[in-house]
């Protein structure tokens, strides 16, 4: 899970009131809000294979509800690193 927009927003209060232990990825943590409780944050870069690999280590699953727009070399990486969950 990525920064907060709509979708990302909606899909993560719905895993938090299931009661899933949950993960948000995020750019920089600074502008994250309302999260909710029990929810970890983590910053990855997402130009890095390696970051990724290293915040999405020990999940079992990944929800990714990154913008369409964002650029495909971007998005292959998140799918790249999201295999070695």
């Amino acid at each position: 899970m990525s920064r907060k927009g709509l979708l990302g927003s909606a899909v993560l209060e719905q895993l938090a009131k299931a009661q899933f232990t949950t993960t948000v990825l995020t750019r920089s943590q600074s502008p994250l809000k309302d999260i909710p409780p029990g929810v970890q944050v983590k910053e990855a870069d997402y130009t890095s294979i390696d970051s990724l690999k290293d915040a999405l280590r020990g999940n079992d699953v990944v929800v990714s509800t990154l913008n369409p727009a964002m650029s495909l070399s971007k998005r292959s990486l998140s799918m790249q690193a999201s295999q070695w969950v």
